[in-house]
């Protein structure tokens, strides 16, 4: 009843991924490895190219928005405003950050981590600022 199992299967897994990795010490030139398996830098994939279209794309309904929460007929919460528009450091604090994990590292700004870190902590302080501007307009 039991059948015998494919030969690639009961081989030891180093010699199945002896013909497709090579170990990280022969490798003279790891960009030059890379570039050749056709693993491009991030900055010239078709997804961050897209991501960076998005990305300025978003900021003009992002302003129209801010422009009619500052409206008086709104009366939106001063807090929950200045916490939508401090978005806006996030915003032009991710730009210099993306560019330099490009020029720095030659990765997207995902993979620099202390530059995503510090981009992403704005985010952070952008969204504790949304909170307590809620919070108080809530309590008064």
């Amino acid at each position: 009843l039991a059948r015998p199992m494919p030969a690639l299967v009961r081989c030891a897994p180093q010699r199945m991924l002896a013909a497709v990795i090579t170990p990280v010490e022969l490798v003279s030139d790891p960009a030059a490895a890379l570039a050749a398996a056709g693993v491009s830098g991030g900055l010239s994939s078709t997804a961050d190219q897209l991501a960076g279209s998005l990305f300025g794309a978003s900021l003009f309904p992002w302003l129209a928005m801010l422009y009619w929460l500052a409206h008086p007929k709104v009366r939106a919460p001063p807090g929950v405003s200045f916490g939508l528009t401090f978005l806006l450091a996030f915003v032009f604090g991710s730009i210099p950050a993306a560019i330099g994990a490009g020029v720095l590292y030659g990765v997207s700004l995902a993979d620099a981590d202390w530059l995503h870190g510090a981009a992403e902590s704005l985010l952070a302080i952008t969204n504790c600022i949304v909170v307590l501007g809620f919070r108080d307009a809530l309590s008064a």
